[in-house]
């Protein structure tokens, strides 16, 4: 964890005095803020999330509003600045974002796994013969993407059998860069799968399992609402309201977690922070 600051260590030190010392306005004006993680485009995280936030709001009685960022950088540095009350974050984010005891971490979604797919029709049987291909990808701070470079990295694909990795903007993008034939592989999520059958593609490899999205809340909050928040989100498959709401955002829900849950996860995280160009130093 000491490494970890130190890689961060300049951003740290630039969060602002009054950010640490001085309460929010919008904590005081009951406006809360909830971040959602830049996974998709703003117009649809705020359309896919919206069910979320009002069932939130109905559950605590807090006006709740949505905000994001431009990309993972940004968002993970707005993170750090204590810039939003309730955070929908990615698993490897998580350390860095707690490492200050500014946030407490309320609830995580079921494990996540990274799945390597390719066509039916492909000659590819397992990691071995991917060595040099093409494998495409989502955003390369994807947690699916850091976990799923790390599986064929610990297979021995690295220097000379390293393969040529293909950024792309989504998930989805990636998975039909490989149904379209433009890469030999793609990294996706087990939630991708369905998707992938109906598009003629098949499973080669699936890495260990890893702590889903977390959820985190200032401590800025009261005690009590962040109880409530708690609450709600664990809850949330327990009422008819609550499946409805898991139903429109298509997420399979949340459990309890803790902290220790992502210790694992450190060593990924800097093994992810070292290789990415997250320009957050300046």
């Amino acid at each position: 964890m000491k490494r970890l600051l130190q890689i961060w260590g300049v951003l740290v030190l630039s969060v602002s005095t009054s950010a640490i010392a001085v309460p929010s306005q919008k904590i005081e004006s009951k406006e809360i803020v909830f971040s959602i993680l830049p996974f998709l485009s703003p117009v649809a995280l705020v359309k896919r999330f919206t069910p979320l936030r009002e069932y939130l709001e109905h559950n605590t009685g807090q006006v709740i509003v949505l905000e994001s960022a431009p990309n993972f950088p940004e968002y993970l540095k707005r993170t750090i600045n204590h810039e939003y009350d309730i955070v929908y974050t990615a698993p490897h984010f998580v350390p860095l974002s707690m490492e200050d005891g500014h946030y407490q971490l309320l609830a995580a979604s079921h494990n996540l796994s990274a799945h390597i797919i390719v066509s039916e029709s492909s000659r590819l049987k397992g990691l071995a013969n991917l060595a040099g291909k093409r494998i495409a990808h989502g955003p390369k701070e994807a947690f699916l993407v850091v976990i799923g470079k790390h599986l064929l990295k610990e297979q021995g694909l690295v220097e000379e059998n390293t393969p040529r990795y293909v950024a792309y903007k989504s998930h989805n993008a990636a998975l039909r860069a490989v149904a379209g034939g433009d890469v030999d592989a793609a990294i996706v999520g087990k939630f991708h799968l369905k998707l992938a059958t109906e598009n003629k593609l098949r499973q080669i490899a699936v890495s260990a399992e890893f702590p889903g999205i977390a959820i985190l809340a200032s401590r800025d909050l009261p005690q009590s609402l962040r109880d409530k928040l708690a609450k709600s989100f664990v809850d949330i498959k327990d009422t008819e309201e609550g499946r409805q709401t898991l139903k429109k955002i298509r997420f399979p829900g949340f459990q309890s977690a803790k902290t220790q849950d992502f210790d694992a996860l450190i060593p990924i995280a800097l093994e992810a922070l070292d290789q990415t160009t997250f320009k957050l130093r300046n």
